[in-house]
């Protein structure tokens, strides 16, 4: 599948400062592609070691 299948992206972030540079890198990736999305801030996820969890949904019709 390509970046235009993508219908919904799942995103889990450890810190709100990252907001905006995770934003900036995820545009640039997406090539003007807007899929819905959900950008949550879950500091617990650093337990874990991660800083960033993604998740996408994509269909092809």
């Amino acid at each position: 599948m390509e970046i235009d299948n993508l219908t919904k992206i799942n995103q889990y972030i450890v810190a709100g400062a990252d907001v905006s540079a995770y934003t900036r890198v995820r545009n640039k990736f997406l090539a003007g592609h807007r899929p819905a999305n959900t950008l949550v801030l879950v500091p617990a996820l650093a337990a874990s070691g991660a800083l960033v969890e993604v998740e996408v949904i994509a269909a092809k019709f």
